[in-house]
């Protein structure tokens, strides 16, 4: 009966040791598929690492874009405000010419209206020759100054084109 318990025990242990196998087996599919599983997920965890790294370089690629139209953007501000400053400092001096040619202007117009009352008195009293002459004399007097009144005028004028 020994031998027949040691063979018992002999089989019970190949049993054992053939379902402990089978197990084994069974663990190493599932090992295996497992890895599998995990190898896919890395190469689709690279895939998308891949996919990152290329949309971080359209974002930088765009930031740098978007930094260089800022750029653009401050610099045609600076040239504008040059530009604006500009446009100020030559309307101000054209309100000042302006204002200049006015005031010649109603002295002229304050001259030719004195020039008419002269004119005037002078129909109305019928002075001599000589007085006559002296008031012409006077009028054209009054008349060259006004006429180099208005040449500096228009030389203004003509500075004031040329800026």
């Amino acid at each position: 009966m020994k031998d027949r318990d040691r063979i018992s025990n002999l089989e019970e242990l190949m049993a054992d040791l053939l379902i402990r196998m089978d197990r084994l087996e069974d663990g190493q599919s599932r090992l295996e598929l497992g890895q599998a599983k995990l190898e896919a997920g890395q190469a689709k965890l690279e895939s998308g690492q891949a996919k990152l790294e290329a949309g971080q370089a359209k974002l930088e690629s765009g930031q740098a874009m978007l930094e260089r139209g800022h750029g653009q953007t401050i610099s045609r501000l600076d040239k504008m405000e040059g530009i604006l400053g500009k446009l100020i400092e030559n309307q101000m001096e054209l309100s000042d010419k302006q204002g200049s040619f006015q005031d010649a202007l109603l002295d002229l117009i304050k001259v030719v209206r004195k020039n008419s009352i002269d004119i005037e008195m002078i129909k109305d009293t019928m002075v001599t020759k000589e007085t006559l002459a002296q008031c012409i004399e006077a009028m054209m007097s009054r008349f060259d100054k006004i006429d180099l009144r208005f040449e500096r005028i228009e030389q203004d004028i003509e500075v004031l084109k040329l800026k």
